[in-house]
């Protein structure tokens, strides 16, 4: 790894870093899409690369979200603690009566923090694409969920679960008495005018680009167009469609008291480290992103790619180190080799 700075980086200061750092990092590894980066009311903003084959990305350019749609439902979550309508401690048989005994103890914040031992469903079974393409609600992917066993005991271990999110979007939607989508709408994206934020891609959605080939070949050399990937609907567990714009307004909403609280904050992101962070990433093949709140230092950064993972990831963190007050230091795939060498396209839809 190379390093441009030296020492560390003060805060107010980190804004400044940015435009050397991400030019470092497009060197050492292939970048296509855009970053955005804030620090109290300044905003840094980069593009490279095309989200067509052709054009450059503008700034309100869409993309998808992958896994990042999650921190949607950890607001909406947070909004219904707020109101009084969920508690994180309560077992998530008071939202979701019908469960069979072994899940009626789950409580929601086991799920929010991956440790409910849920079906993971992170890789695309033909029933689970055949469910997905057909749900029209949380509630139509509970049978999926519910038909596999705990995998360890709710509290014991943690296992990224995307079935976990998509429990948590039919309590969502059970306790509001919305849809989950409906629901994020009317509490998170007209309040904060994220007016090109959804979740259904649009025609001037970025275009995936992948290295992926067809069963049993190595992955190309170049991206290409996605082909062979199932456009599913998103959930609450991933696949919302956005903008670097719209989500730096999520992070200055979220960095702040007033949008919720801050002991709902503080409970559905709970401190980790030295650094609070809010956030996560995201990825699917042909697309990547990666966003991350430091509330501390009144920062966020937003990375958007429609470039197989880790392009964005490794971009975010490094441009969010520099915003945690430290130096840039860019990244290649040699430090986190990218999953497209490794899978395969997902078995078609019966």
């Amino acid at each position: 790894m190379t390093s441009i700075a030296a020492s560390p980086i003060p805060r107010g200061e980190a804004l400044a870093a940015l435009p050397a750092c991400f030019t470092a990092q497009t060197a050492a590894t292939p970048f296509a899409g855009i970053a955005a980066a804030a620090e109290g009311n300044a905003v840094f903003t980069r593009a490279s690369g095309t989200f067509d084959g052709v054009s450059s990305p503008a700034a309100d350019q869409r993309y998808r979200l992958g896994s990042v749609s999650k921190v949607f439902t950890q607001v909406a979550i947070a909004r219904l603690i707020d109101q009084g309508r969920v508690q994180l401690d309560a077992p998530i048989s008071d939202y979701l009566p019908d469960l069979p005994p072994e899940f009626r103890s789950i409580t929601v914040a086991q799920l929010l923090q991956h440790r409910a031992g849920v079906f993971s469903a992170t890789l695309m079974r033909p029933d689970l694409v055949d469910a997905l393409l057909v749900a029209r609600s949380h509630r139509d992917l509970m049978p999926i969920v519910l038909g596999e066993p705990l995998a360890f005991a709710p509290g014991a271990q943690a296992l990224y679960s995307n079935g976990g999110y998509f429990v948590l979007g039919a309590i969502i939607e059970a306790v509001s008495g919305n849809s989950y989508a409906g629901f994020v709408e009317t509490e998170i994206l007209r309040p904060l005018e994220m007016t090109r934020t959804g979740f259904e891609a649009t025609t001037d959605t970025a275009e995936p680009m992948t290295r992926m080939a067809g069963p049993g070949q190595p992955p190309r050399t170049d991206p290409a167009p996605m082909r062979g990937f199932p456009d599913l609907p998103a959930t609450a567990a991933g696949d919302g469609i956005s903008t670097a714009e719209d989500l730096i307004k999520l992070a200055r909403a979220l960095a702040g008291n007033q949008f919720i609280s801050d002991a709902a904050k503080a409970a559905v992101f709970p401190r980790s480290g030295d650094v609070w962070r809010i956030g996560q990433g995201g990825g699917r093949p042909g697309a990547n992103a990666y966003f991350m709140i430091f509330p501390e230092r009144d920062a966020a950064v937003v990375v958007l790619a429609n470039y197989d993972p880790p392009a964005a990831e490794l971009m975010g963190e490094v441009l969010g180190s520099v915003l945690a007050g430290q130096a840039c230091r860019p990244l290649t795939e040699a430090d986190r080799p990218s999953p497209m060498r490794i899978i395969g396209p997902p078995p078609p839809a019966s």
